[in-house]
């Protein structure tokens, strides 16, 4: 089983390797802003030379559904030079109707996801110590 960090790509290798260094960089750091975190974020090195470039993206990004601002936000992120990027804009397009409905209804399945979410951090918490009614005792009464 693998846990990746949110926002990463599971193609990008430099991404996930970059990741436990700025993990360890931060560790035990309040990050009380976003100057802070940018800072904490840029200063990370690995011990092979990669570095960190971090900045903090002003721009507005669609909420409250506003379909009509990813579609713009859509074409200018194609129009850059970034592969990864380009590749995330192509899965929003591939399943477009559901992401204008995700954007532009009330509904949503967070209280499910928050389910799943608990039920699997149990899982992790228990997996090779307990038998299955402990494990059941516990997704039950949590």
């Amino acid at each position: 089983m693998c846990h990746l960090p949110p926002g990463t790509s599971k193609w990008n290798k430099i991404e996930h390797r970059l990741f436990s260094h700025i993990t360890m960089n931060w560790r035990g750091r309040p990050l009380t802003s976003h100057e802070v975190m940018l800072q904490t974020i840029a200063a990370t090195t690995s011990r092979s030379g990669l570095t960190v470039h971090a900045e903090l993206d002003h721009g507005e990004y669609p909420a409250d559904g506003n379909a009509a601002l990813l579609s713009t936000w859509i074409t200018s992120a194609q129009a850059e030079d970034l592969p990864h990027l380009r590749a995330f804009t192509r899965g929003l397009e591939k399943d477009r109707a559901a992401v204008d409905a995700a954007l532009t209804l009330p509904h949503h399945n967070g209280g499910t996801e928050g389910v799943n979410n608990k039920t699997k951090l149990i899982k992790r918490q228990m997996c090779g110590r307990a038998s299955f009614p402990l494990l059941r005792h516990r997704i039950l009464l949590g």
